[in-house]
């Protein structure tokens, strides 16, 4: 009853961000830019949301009762796993989950796998599919262009610029 009092908030969390919300027996992925799919079916147990932007599986996000509050981050293993499996009806070769969320009705988690050293970080709230879109599209994250750059060479900087 917890959990689905969390589910409750996360789902008028993910209607706020612009979500579609469907069920999985009625799941239709071309509904809109972004579809929130509950309780999809895989190989290694129902997740609770996953997350399609224009028809393709792209994240999913682990529902939690509240009161798991601050470890909230004992549960990316879990998700990480999910990642990992096989969803039903979807291709497993457009199939990369990419973000993923641990959520409680008050705390968000988010992690996105392309970045070199990936590790969750606390949100506000679920990103926007334009958002999830726009990152899918450039391809690099901005982590992992900060970690390229050249390094700073002292040359002509004063030691307080250095």
């Amino acid at each position: 009853m917890l959990e689905q009092k969390a589910r409750q908030t996360i789902d008028k969390k993910l209607i706020e961000s612009g979500w579609l919300i469907q069920d999985f027996y009625d799941f239709n992925p071309s509904a809109a830019l972004g579809v929130a799919v509950r309780e999809h079916v895989t190989d290694s147990g129902p997740v609770d949301y996953s997350l399609f932007i224009k028809c393709r599986l792209c994240g999913l996000i682990e529902a939690k009762k509240d009161d798991w509050g601050e470890k909230i981050t004992e549960v990316e293993d879990q998700t990480r796993r999910y990642a990992n499996s096989v969803f039903k009806n979807v291709d497993p070769i457009v199939c990369t989950v990419r973000f993923v969320y641990e959520a409680t009705g008050q705390i968000t988690q988010f992690t996105d796998y392309q970045d070199q050293i990936c590790r969750s970080r606390r949100v506000y709230t679920f990103h926007r599919p334009k958002t999830l879109e726009k990152w899918i599209r450039e391809g690099e994250t901005i982590r992992n262009h900060l970690r390229n750059l050249p390094i700073l060479e002292k040359q002509n900087l004063r030691d307080c610029q250095f």
